[in-house]
């Protein structure tokens, strides 16, 4: 239940900021878009918390988020009343054209993607990086309630640097470890697949659609990457935001739509 709220919650809120960017983007793209701008902002949320003392518990940390979602529609209501009007417009939705390639992209992503949220699941962290450092920053702030917990003095003599990695994802794992989601990192895997989402949609409307679903196959299934999917380490969701951020930086410098600068940024 408390995974699903926040995993709802995370979509929501990235939704809720692209429509205050005035994002345009086809549905694949929006969808594919929401989680890692909403998991990023509601990472933000968690770390403010703690740096104005609030305890990092379950209530006051959904709260705040479900707080910045009703906040954000309500300053994007005009935003979000147009881009609910263009989809539901008969005259607007035009059927487009399916290819039967898009099936087996589909299926193929829906199945690897299967395999990896299931290990996510199911299987404990097994990194020695994470171990000792992301994942035990994580358990001990939701054990206190705050980052800046006892580890850093009970555990001292035994740490190295490993708990001092880029933030973003032990504050992650605090969020979804809040969901009493046994190991946490089932977000990795839903990162993944609204990576595979967004990229299959840049594809899909610049090539032909058998070239697009065999690209985003073959970096799916490419097992450096894929194993990235299932083992709680930062390199693939930072390779995920520097990513996107590329594109769309581009995408800003060929169309010089502002929203595209903001979403990059």
């Amino acid at each position: 239940m408390w995974a699903i709220a926040i995993i709802l919650l995370n979509y929501l809120l990235g939704w809720a900021l692209l429509n205050r960017l005035k994002f345009s983007g086809g549905r694949m793209e929006i969808i594919g878009l929401s989680f890692p701008l909403g998991l990023g902002a509601a990472t933000l949320i968690v770390f403010l918390l703690d740096v104005l003392g609030l305890p990092l518990h379950r209530g006051v940390v959904f709260g705040a988020i479900t707080l910045a979602v009703l906040i954000l529609i309500y300053f994007s209501r005009q935003e979000i009343r147009i881009g609910l009007k263009h989809l539901t417009d008969k005259q607007e939705r035009r059927p487009r054209q399916r290819h039967p390639i898009e099936i087996v992209v589909v299926g193929l992503l829906g199945l690897i993607f299967f395999i990896s949220a299931w290990r996510c699941y199911f299987f404990p962290v097994t990194p020695y990086d994470s171990i000792v450092g992301i994942d035990l920053v994580a358990k001990y702030a939701v054990m206190f309630g705050k980052i800046n917990s006892p580890m850093y003095s009970d555990l001292a003599p035994i740490l190295s640097t490993q708990p001092y990695y880029a933030p973003f994802t032990a504050l992650s794992q605090i969020l979804y470890r809040l969901a009493d989601l046994p190991y946490g990192k089932i977000w990795l895997s839903l990162m993944f697949l609204s990576f595979m989402l967004t990229l299959y949609a840049h594809f899909r409307a610049r090539l032909h659609p058998v070239l697009a679903g065999l690209l985003i196959l073959v970096l799916a299934i490419t097992p450096e990457m894929y194993a990235y999917t299932l083992l709680l380490q930062t390199d693939y969701a930072n390779a995920v935001f520097v990513c996107l951020g590329i594109i769309y930086f581009y995408r800003f410098l060929k169309e010089s739509q502002g929203s595209h600068f903001w979403t990059g940024a």
